[in-house]
């Protein structure tokens, strides 16, 4: 992303952020911030060891009309035979909400782009030869290249949520473009459809969510042998119905069941600018809340599979996250 273009959308962010904060009592702008941070250990990998990423963001509501967000994804890659890997992604984020007389509810309209200039991959290849003797294991020769791509993301979407917050329709869309420094390897673009359905059960203190993962590839050269995957998640939401000191705010299981290749989660504004396809993934957190200030702690086990599916591994991560409310 240019300089000018960050200067244009953060320099109105700020000084809206400090309007916000003079003029509290108002309640036009509502500001908040948010803080995450993942630690990924990898087990079972010939070259992955583990990885973190942490994120943070600033964002703006006016009113019940528009919102408005800024932030940064620092990603490092650490890896058993090559160099470490660090990432950095811009995130730019704007949505407008509407309440048609013509449906029962609000209707959101949100924009997401990431940017980043340089999108450091590390592709392992493995070479298989027969083990020195009769009945003696195979012997893997892994070779390890970090490879310097740039990345922008454009992820559009739409969000239905009835007035009674009994059911949701969801639609997302998102391009992504992945062009390499290496003339041997041709851009890569990503495209994905992410469709979903929410409802609320059990006198609304249950939410799920259901979405599903169509990835469409435009060459095989980057990814052999894959020109597509799908798959889909389901998420649940509980809430508690009484709070006490400790007593979390709601708790929340998802799974991930198919395969995702460079997925976009608008949902937690991630991206998945990993080289290895998902197979399949699943959580567990908790939310707490304190006046203003919220907590988040997740345990996550992700499985994946690399393209000539020789390195087929898992990683468990913790994610904590904190958000406060002006």
């Amino acid at each position: 992303m240019s300089k000018r273009l960050s200067k244009l959308f953060i320099v109105p962010l700020l000084a809206l952020l400090m309007s916000a904060q003079i003029n509290a009592d108002e309640a036009i702008w509502y500001p908040s911030a948010f803080i995450s941070y993942t630690k990924s250990e990898f087990s079972g990998s010939d070259s992955h060891k583990n990885k973190s990423e942490l994120a943070a963001f600033v964002k703006l509501d006016y009113l019940e009309e528009y919102s408005f967000s800024i932030g940064n994804i620092k990603q490092n890659n650490n890896f058993r035979s090559s160099p470490k890997t660090s990432n950095s992604l811009m995130f730019l984020s704007a949505a407008k909400h509407t309440y048609p007389d013509s449906l029962p509810g609000k209707l959101s309209y949100r924009f997401d782009l990431y940017d980043q200039k340089e999108n450091k991959l590390t592709i392992a290849t493995r070479i298989q030869t027969p083990g020195p003797g009769p009945g003696s294991p195979p012997v893997v020769t892994i070779t390890t290249q970090v490879l310097n791509d740039s990345l922008r993301v454009y992820n559009p979407s739409l969000y239905f949520i009835n007035h009674e917050k009994t059911y949701s329709l969801g639609l997302g869309y998102s391009y992504s473009d992945y062009d390499s420094t290496d003339n041997t390897r041709p851009p890569l673009k990503v495209k994905q459809l992410t469709p979903s359905i929410g409802f609320a059960f059990n006198d609304s203190m249950d939410w799920m969510q259901v979405r599903y993962f169509k990835i469409d590839l435009s060459n095989e050269q980057r990814s052999p042998g894959v020109v597509g995957t799908g798959a889909t998640e389901i998420k649940w939401t509980h809430w508690l119905s009484e709070n006490g000191k400790y007593k979390p705010d709601y708790i929340q299981v998802a799974v991930v069941g198919g395969e995702r290749l460079y997925a976009v989660d608008a949902d937690v504004n991630k991206v998945y600018n990993f080289i290895d396809k998902q197979t399949l993934s699943y959580s567990i957190g908790a939310n707490w809340k304190s006046n203003n200030s919220e907590y988040f702690i997740y345990l996550v086990n992700e499985e994946y599979e690399s393209a000539d599916k020789l390195d087929v591994y898992d990683s468990m991560s913790l994610y904590a996250a904190f958000k406060y409310r002006w």
